[in-house]
């Protein structure tokens, strides 16, 4: 029997925590670790440039069986050295942490030469999260980092509004949409959500002083988004928290049928309506914006749903 490992000099009791929701998942990690690798259901965390933790998540409604279970971990990752599931194995901190979630989840945990980890199935909530913890100094985080991470996790049911919560942004998408594009720029976020012929885009940026470069907000705007200015306007049914000088636009645009393909020039394409807003957080230097297009009716109670839940935290 391996000696079990010792927590990381790192991971202190009553350390500070951050709430993190993405794509469906939502869960607590130490406020210092920062995302580094971020997909539509996965995650990479890292804490002064070192990875710490990786977490990957599926709706899973099948039965969930501990063998078979367990011998799919070894085909997959039996190559990794030193793997193995032998309770005899796992490290003490990882064994306490899943004590603490048994009655919320099924596992199989894991170690390897650099870490350890488990796949964890909720038979109510119907889905299966695989976490992975990597060492630090050749050792696990302590106990109290694994199980307040652990027992934070959830996922929320597929149909539901869809709440992200990472770096200094969050909001909330209508229930029914879903992620479908994203980037992440050190000076601009950029999220798509999608639902039938509708889509809801957040764009992030900062600093907003050098962006405008000067210019006000709705001369910005018009450059950037390519609008008239007289279709702009600062009247505002929702105003957003924080919300300095704002402004919201309506127009319509024509997508071509097939891009930029010269012989189908003459077509005019798919008509799609346009709603949005643009908004300064003076005090985080920061322009936010919303925007909605669908081919057929905008639903304006969507955008303002949007609207009112995006900030900077």
């Amino acid at each position: 029997m391996d000696p079990a490992p010792t927590c990381s000099a790192s991971a202190t009791t009553g350390q500070a925590w951050q709430q993190l929701q993405w794509n469906g998942i939502d869960m607590h990690i130490p406020a210092q670790w920062t995302p580094t690798a971020i997909e539509h259901t996965f995650l990479s965390f890292s804490d002064t440039d070192l990875p710490v933790f990786d977490v990957k998540w599926a709706c899973d409604k099948r039965p969930f069986q501990l063998e078979k279970e367990r011998r799919i971990m070894h085909k997959r990752f039996g190559d990794a050295e030193g793997f193995r599931t032998g309770a005899e194995s796992i490290p003490l901190p990882l064994t306490q942490a899943l004590r603490q979630v048994q009655d919320r989840f099924s596992h199989v945990p894991f170690v390897h030469a650099t870490g350890c980890g488990a796949l964890l199935h909720s038979d109510s909530g119907g889905y299966t999260v695989l976490v992975q913890f990597h060492n630090r100094e050749d050792k696990p985080p302590c106990a109290d980092t694994m199980t307040g991470i652990l027992r934070s996790l959830s996922l929320a049911p597929s149909g539901t509004p869809v709440t992200t919560r990472i770096y200094d942004l969050a909001c909330t998408a209508p229930a029914g949409y879903e992620l479908r594009s994203f980037v992440f720029h050190p000076g601009h976020f950029w999220l798509e959500f999608r639902r039938a012929g509708a889509t809801l885009a957040i764009d992030r940026y900062a600093p907003a002083n050098v962006l405008l470069n000067g210019l006000p907000l709705r001369h910005w705007v018009t450059r950037h988004y390519g609008l008239p200015i007289e279709e702009l306007s600062s009247d505002v049914p929702c105003k957003p928290a924080a919300a300095g000088d704002i402004v919201r636009w309506t127009t319509d645009r024509c997508r071509p049928l097939l891009g930029r393909v010269p012989i189908v020039r003459s077509f005019r394409g798919v008509r799609q309506h346009e709603a949005g807003a643009a908004w300064l957080v003076e005090h985080e230097n920061k322009l936010l914006s919303v925007r909605m297009r669908d081919s057929g009716t905008v639903f304006y109670d969507d955008l303002t749903a949007l609207c009112s839940t995006v900030e900077i935290i």
